[in-house]
């Protein structure tokens, strides 16, 4: 008889967390530390325009790296305020909205700027009250950062805007610099599929999608019988229906949860402008919540001599990027699984910032 034999105990090695490497330490350092040189002449460069004011409209410059994966994202990975202005309700928009976090460029006048590739002042698209100017960065011929300036619009009429020419004077005084960094942030992005994701920042705050989910009710007892065949054959005819009729007509996309699915719908339109969110929510939403419901009144009859499903709709919104393994993933999903947890039975729920948006009441 053979002697049995154990295999080799497995060997793993640390996990190093991305963001504590001492190589990505020292890029997100030498990024602070150009920002701040740079922000130091642009803030110069303000009150020297304002001579007779107390206060002065410049605001930041913020250091963008461009995503690969999501695409159409840049990522604001380092800040550098103008003195004065640490506790400045000015400042607040950013600290919510851009600080540490992605932007969907399609949606801000960085995305704009880096298109036409000619730095201007522009009015930002997040946000009005900003007037905004945005610089590439390249390494070699990649466009793999950006910075982008901010400056108070029309607080007080004394205030003057620094020309562009003069702004950009003061970027090719640090031009060489920036390239340093920029070519450190496209050495880290070569070790992982998305930087700002490996650096933790957070997701836009800019909701690009819908996502209905539906599941069936109390479907256990359907599931654990003899009546499976049947219940496997309607989820089959009900996901087919779905497929025709609600992802392929609104470039949808439904990720399969077995007795259920997320289905998100990407917002045409003004991603900045609420009302414009509101109006397609409830032109298209809202009719939609209704077709499937009906959908499924009519795959379910056809059933209901075996057995009697019935499905649960929870509506939420956010904003839904890919993962490492192309599935889109979003706190929406989470936040729509909870409602869904405390409010059990078969009709609508919404997320709160659903349902703000889409009941017009």
């Amino acid at each position: 008889m053979e002697k049995s034999v154990s295999p080799e105990p497995l060997e793993l090695a640390d996990e190093i967390r991305f963001i504590d490497r001492s190589d990505v330490q020292d890029g997100l350092a030498l990024a602070h530390e150009q920002l701040q040189a740079l922000n130091d002449d642009y803030h110069n460069l303000s009150i020297d325009m304002n001579p007779h004011s107390a206060s002065d409209p410049y605001e930041q410059v913020t250091l963008f790296t461009i995503d690969s994966q999501p695409t159409n994202r840049a990522s604001a990975i380092a800040q550098a305020n103008a003195y004065g202005l640490e506790q400045d309700s000015r400042l607040d928009f950013s600290r919510q909205s851009i600080k540490n976090r992605r932007v969907i460029l399609s949606q801000s006048a960085l995305g704009a700027a880096l298109d036409k590739n000619k730095p201007q002042y522009m009015t930002s698209y997040m946000n009005n009250n900003h007037e905004v100017w945005a610089h590439p960065l390249f390494v070699g011929q990649q466009q793999t950062a950006a910075i982008q300036l901010a400056f108070t619009r029309s607080e007080d009429s004394r205030w003057n805007l620094p020309s562009s020419n003069d702004v950009e004077k003061v970027f090719k005084k640090h031009k060489h610099s920036l390239g340093k960094v920029a070519k450190s942030l496209a050495m880290l992005s070569l070790d992982t599929r998305s930087l700002s994701k490996s650096l933790e920042l957070q997701p836009p705050i800019t909701p690009d999608s819908f996502m209905i989910s539906w599941d069936v009710v109390n479907s256990s007892g359907d599931v654990l019988s003899s009546r499976y065949p049947t219940h496997e054959r309607y989820l089959d005819a009900f996901k087919k229906r779905i497929q025709a009729d609600v992802t392929t007509g609104y470039g949808a996309t439904a990720l399969d949860r077995g007795d259920g699915e997320h289905i998100i719908i990407p917002i045409s339109g003004n991603l900045n402008d609420k009302d414009s969110i509101k109006l397609f929510g409830q032109q298209h939403i809202n009719p939609l919540v209704d077709k499937l419901q009906a959908t499924h009144d009519v795959v379910a009859k056809a059933y209901a001599k075996t057995i009697s499903p019935t499905i649960a709709l929870r509506v939420g919104v956010g904003n839904f990027e890919a993962n490492v393994n192309d599935f889109l993933t979003s706190q929406a999903i989470t936040e729509t699984v909870k409602k869904a947890r405390r409010r059990q039975g078969s009709s609508v729920a919404y997320t709160t910032e659903a349902g703000r948006i889409l009941r017009t009441k």
